[in-house]
């Protein structure tokens, strides 16, 4: 009905057709642009797979083995054996001179031959490297999705100035280098909390570790190794 007259029989058969016709053309339109996109799709994804074959971009040994959270079985050993001048990875005291620079140890302590890597938790420390001769010690406590608990820095730290006089390093590594929380410590008349804060050295996975590893990275040559230190870097950032 126009302006209250109805429309002619023929206006309206017209504007089925041309509407008919719209539809039509505009479903062979969304078809035909379905079938493209589907052809780029697969091409996409061919290249993809050719990608995923040739470089295995998403492969990660830690993730793959599901390890990628454990704290004492993956990360402590991990970095325990990159810090052992006699290691397995072959590049001498490279890991662990940076890292000595990265906790501001002095170059003559640093290049002192006597410091051994204890290859287990001695009295529950995480990793402990040792040097008698200096009457020196790095002291890490390693937290990977935990706190520390039970005084137990309150111990080590207790272990490590009672046997190593000299001093060195006592640090706590965590993902973000958060301080650590109260019940990390309990009463002690020698060593109370602030005392141990104020010796205490916080690094983190995220930037000092990471960063650490990367500066090293430059320097090693062995594929097989910087394959496995780039897999590492990439675990620190799932974190």
């Amino acid at each position: 009905m126009v302006h209250g007259r109805l429309l002619p029989i023929e206006a309206i058969s017209d504007f089925c057709s041309s509407f008919r016709a719209l539809a039509e053309n505009t479903i062979a339109q969304t078809k035909q642009q379905f079938v493209d996109f589907s052809a780029n799709l697969q091409a996409i994804q061919m290249q993809a797979r050719e990608f995923a074959r040739k470089g295995a971009p998403d492969f990660n040994i830690f993730t793959s083995l599901g390890v990628q959270y454990w704290e004492v079985y993956t990360h402590t050993p991990f970095l325990r054996e990159l810090l052992n001048p006699n290691g397995i990875h072959g590049q001498g005291p490279l890991f662990w001179i940076r890292f000595c620079q990265l906790l501001g140890l002095p170059e003559s302590d640093v290049s002192h031959p006597a410091w051994r890597v204890v290859e287990w938790q001695k009295e529950n420390v995480d990793i402990r490297i040792e040097n008698h001769q200096l009457g020196k010690a790095i002291f890490i406590e390693n937290k990977v999705y935990s706190a520390a608990h039970s005084g137990q820095l309150t111990n080590y730290f207790e272990i490590w100035k009672n046997q190593f006089p000299q001093g060195g390093a006592f640090v706590y590594l965590s993902i973000h280098g958060d301080m650590p929380d109260d019940a990390g410590f309990k009463k002690h008349k020698l060593y109370p909390k602030a005392a141990i804060i104020k010796e205490l050295l916080t690094i983190s996975y995220k930037h000092d570790i990471a960063g650490w590893v990367r500066d090293c990275l430059s320097a090693v040559e062995p594929l097989r190794l910087r394959e496995i230190l780039q897999q590492y870097l990439e675990l620190i950032d799932y974190l």
